[in-house]
């Protein structure tokens, strides 16, 4: 198989249409943009996604890694020794939220259910908190997206450092959080959410000669044994619920 692509594909953020360099303007066989690229590969696939990487076969092969950098897609050859790092890349990429770095929401039903069926079989104790960015929308209606997405990223940072290390740490929604706290009693959870509570208060955030102060909402349950996974969610929801009702910037158990 040859690559007809360039090795360097490169898109405007807000349109998606493809940057020409000078001499590249006469290939017409070149994606015009993000979207025909992906449509050109689902096609010669038969997939319904992107490729991480792809072999083109030359005189040296290599390897055509597609990234996102700086707003701009760009695609990079590397020598096909570096496959092994590639795909522990793409597997770590694919579980992670990139912004913050805690698991993506889609790794929520797994992760509640390791430790729900350890609290069954084993009453092995844990708890789950809801954690929520007061105000948020504030923050993105004042200063914008890119801030907004800064803070973020610092508030998940933050949270992370103040869990223990064997705590997990999920993206749940635009500025939700979930957090699983393992072998952890009530009185445990309590101090370690007060510690997260204190971490995104203590300092403002400083964007741009900006200082943007933000507090957290949480909400804390523990298990029952007639639980699932949609249940223990929802209460812990719902304790967050009740912390922004009571004023937010507060913890608050059910």
């Amino acid at each position: 198989m040859k690559f007809r692509y360039p090795t360097t594909l490169i898109f405007q953020q807000g349109t998606g249409e493809r940057i020409f360099p000078k001499n590249e303007e006469s290939y017409s066989s070149y994606p015009l943009s993000w979207e025909e690229y992906l449509l050109w590969y689902q096609n010669k696939q038969g997939v319904d996604a992107c490729p991480l990487y792809d072999v083109i076969e030359e005189e040296t092969p290599c390897l055509l890694v597609v990234c996102n950098e700086g707003g701009h897609i760009i695609c990079h050859q590397l020598p096909t020794e570096q496959l092994g790092n590639i795909l522990r890349i793409s597997t770590t990429s694919s579980v992670n939220d990139p912004l913050t770095g805690a698991l993506r929401k889609e790794q929520t039903k797994k992760e509640v259910e390791n430790v729900l069926n350890k609290f069954v079989r084993f009453a092995t104790p844990f708890s789950i908190m809801f954690i929520d960015l007061d105000h948020f929308k504030k923050v993105n209606d004042a200063h914008g997206h890119l801030v907004g997405d800064h803070v973020l990223s610092e508030m998940g940072q933050r949270i992370k450092l103040a869990l223990r290390e064997n705590d997990r740490l999920i993206r749940y929604g635009g500025e939700e959080f979930i957090a699983l706290l393992h072998q952890a009693s009530l009185p445990v959870s309590l101090k370690v959410a007060e510690r997260i509570r204190h971490a995104a208060q203590s300092l403002p955030i400083l964007i741009n000669g900006k200082s943007i102060e933000l507090t957290l909402s949480i909400g804390i349950t523990t298990p029952e044994f007639s639980d699932t996974v949609s249940s223990i969610i929802e209460r812990a929801d719902k304790a967050v619920y009740k912390a922004k009702q009571n004023g937010r910037n507060r913890i608050e158990y059910l």
